[in-house]
């Protein structure tokens, strides 16, 4: 296991962020939720949601949890290429359940930090590395959702002339997908030539910092890069490429059976990608634990495309959240458990 001195920042680079992050959060959940509830009827909603078919709903549950066992063998092959050595599956596994019910249980995305330190707990790769590679499969993410929803929004049955603040929907999805893309070739570029990075790197740190604060980027630096490997290979490139879309398409069918359980038969089969795309950008803003209130108005933003009432979406997205949601937390306490880890533990490490 690496030395725990390449992840400790001097005291100067610590944060008291974190503080700050969940209220600031916790306001944009609010305003979000209020937002999503303003001008609906309880009742209404409530009708929509007894009224919902519960094996197809069981379905769509079943389906969107087997997205993160698939999440971890993505994840295995991004930390197989910057170790140099095949990992076991079952830490990974608990790594990334813990992260993501930490996602569920704290605010600002406090679980992709908790994820990085329980994999040097449990896999023993410097945190930098760690997050490097997180970072990393957030890329594909990107890429991935995107291109997807561009599809959505190019195919048959989706309203002509959408806008937001009067630029087309289809053009700011192929923007985004741009951004992505570039990014992705961008650390690709990177990773292909790191000794020249990294030099560059040392010498602006070198110039601008004081030796000790200069020497931990250097260290750190060193420790993010390794999480570039994957980009440096060309079959773990695909790999990772195509769990990525089994993830997504997975995610995606998990949408379109809860499309089948509120009776939205309305919908085309890709108004799941476009929701997706527009859910996943959303949660992405920092919120409060588990995506309350952004998840909701993603939801609202998007079904409205195809016209469906506020109150119908207010119900679909309150219940589809609440059963998502209990899953991967259950799972995620479970690995804490089975690693004789504590979320305090894995949640301090990231703040120190």
């Amino acid at each position: 296991m690496a030395s725990p001195r390449v992840d400790e920042p001097p005291p100067a680079a610590r944060s008291r962020g974190p503080l700050w992050q969940a209220l600031l959060g916790i306001a944009i959940s609010a305003g979000f939720l209020y937002w999503a509830l303003k001008d609906i009827s309880p009742h209404d909603v409530a009708v929509q949601i007894r009224s919902a078919n519960p094996l197809l709903f069981f379905l769509s549950v079943a389906v969107v949890t087997c997205c993160f066992p698939a999440r971890a063998f993505r994840w295995r092959v991004v930390l197989d290429a910057s170790s140099g050595t095949r990992q076991p599956f079952r830490p990974v596994w608990l790594a990334t359940a813990i992260g993501y019910m930490a996602n569920n249980v704290l605010p600002a995305r406090a679980g992709e930090v908790v994820r990085a330190y329980a994999a040097r707990r449990l896999v023993g790769l410097p945190v930098s590395t760690a997050l490097s590679t997180i970072a990393v499969e957030r890329i594909f993410d990107g890429v991935a959702v995107v291109l997807l929803m561009a599809v959505g929004i190019a195919a048959p049955g989706f309203p002509d002339g959408v806008t937001v603040s009067g630029v087309r929907v289809t053009t700011l999805a192929l923007g985004m997908s741009a951004v992505f893309g570039g990014a992705l070739v961008f650390l690709a570029l990177v990773a292909r030539w790191p000794d020249f990075w990294l030099g560059l790197g040392d010498r602006i740190a070198g110039a601008l910092l004081p030796a000790r604060a200069a020497a931990w980027v250097s260290r750190v630096s060193r420790s993010l890069f390794g999480g570039l490997s994957v980009l440096r290979s060309p079959v773990a490139f695909l790999r990772v490429l195509l769990w990525t879309l089994l993830v997504w398409m997975l995610n995606a069918l998990s949408f379109e059976l809860a499309f089948e359980a509120f009776h939205l038969d309305t919908l085309p089969l890709t108004a799941a990608l476009v929701l997706q795309g527009i859910a996943a950008l959303g949660v992405a803003v920092p919120s409060s634990p588990g995506y309350v209130g952004v998840f909701q108005a993603a939801c609202i933003a998007a079904l409205g495309i195809y016209g469906i009432h506020k109150d119908v979406a207010v119900g679909f997205s309150l219940a589809l959240h609440a059963a998502w949601f209990v899953p991967i937390t259950v799972l995620g306490l479970w690995a804490l458990l089975r690693a004789g880890l504590s979320l305090g533990e894995l949640r301090r490490g990231g703040t120190e």
